[in-house]
C-alpha cells in the first residue's frame, strides 16, 4: 500500500511540474463574442503565452500566431486571413526575424497577390496588431509598395523610385473604394489629384505642377456635381 501512495504522489508531482495549456479570452467585441484568444502554458501561477488567435466579429479567423520560450518570443507559421476565411498571407518567424521571413501573399483566389516580378520582397511595417502593414517588392532601384488595413484589405498601393514617390499612387478606404489617385514625380504631386468620398463620388480634383497646386480646382457636392471652383 505505501508503495502505491509513494507512486501516486509522484505522478502528482510529475504532472504539476510539466504544467497544463489553457485558453483565455483576452478581448471581446461589443456583443460578448471572442476578438482575441490566447493560449498559455500554466505552471502554477505563472503563465507563457504559447499561442494567440484572433477573430472578425463574425466569428471568421483574422490570425493565428505561436510564441516560444520564456521570453514568447515570435516562432513557427503565422498565417493571416481575409474577412471571408480565405488565406491572405503566411510567414515564418524566429527571434531573428521579428517581422517574419518567407512571406507569401494571396488574393482571395489562392493566386499569388503580387503579380509584377520582382527580385525580393520584405514586410517593413507592422500594424498595431502586427499584422503585415507595408510590403515593399523590389527591383534595382525601384521599390513597389502595399500598404494593408489590419483587416487585409488594400490600403494605397505606389512605387518609389531612389527612395521618392514616383508615378501614379492610389489610396482606399477600409471598404475598397478609391480615396485618392496622385501622380508624382521626384516626390512630389505632380499632376491629377482626385479626392473621393466613400460612396465613389468625387470630393474635389485638380493638378499639381512639382507639388505646387495649378490651373482650375473643382469641389463636388454628394452628387457628382460642381459646387465650386477655385484658381
Amino acid at each position: 500500500m505505501r508503495r502505491y501512495t509513494f507512486l501516486f504522489i509522484v505522478a502528482l508531482f510529475v504532472f504539476a511540474s510539466c504544467g497544463h495549456d489553457k485558453k483565455e479570452v483576452v478581448l471581446r467585441y461589443a456583443d460578448g463574442t471572442p476578438m482575441q484568444v490566447n493560449l498559455y502554458h500554466m505552471h502554477g501561477d505563472n503563465k507563457v503565452l504559447t499561442a494567440e488567435w484572433r477573430y472578425y466579429a463574425d466569428g471568421t479567423m483574422q490570425y493565428e500566431k505561436h510564441f516560444s520560450g520564456k521570453k514568447q518570443t515570435p516562432s513557427g507559421t503565422w498565417n493571416y486571413y481575409y474577412s471571408d476565411g480565405s488565406l491572405f498571407a503566411t510567414a515564418e518567424f524566429d527571434g531573428k526575424h521579428l517581422l517574419g521571413k518567407s512571406w507569401q501573399f494571396k488574393d482571395r483566389n489562392g493566386a499569388n497577390l503580387f503579380k509584377e516580378g520582382y527580385d525580393s520582397l520584405r514586410v517593413i511595417e507592422m500594424s498595431e496588431i502586427q499584422t503585415p502593414a507595408t510590403v515593399a517588392l523590389f527591383k534595382g532601384s525601384v521599390e513597389t509598395h502595399y500598404q494593408f488595413y489590419s483587416n487585409c484589405s488594400l490600403r494605397s498601393y505606389g512605387q518609389f523610385i531612389d527612395g521618392l514617390r514616383s508615378g501614379h499612387w492610389v489610396f482606399y478606404h477600409p471598404t475598397g473604394r478609391i480615396q485618392t489617385e496622385a501622380d508624382f514625380l521626384n516626390g512630389k504631386e505632380n499632376g491629377l489629384y482626385v479626392v473621393y468620398r466613400e460612396s465613389g463620388v468625387p470630393y474635389y480634383r485638380g493638378t499639381y505642377s512639382n507639388g505646387v497646386r495649378t490651373g482650375a480646382w473643382e469641389v463636388y457636392d454628394a452628387d457628382g456635381n460642381v459646387s465650386l471652383t477655385t484658381y
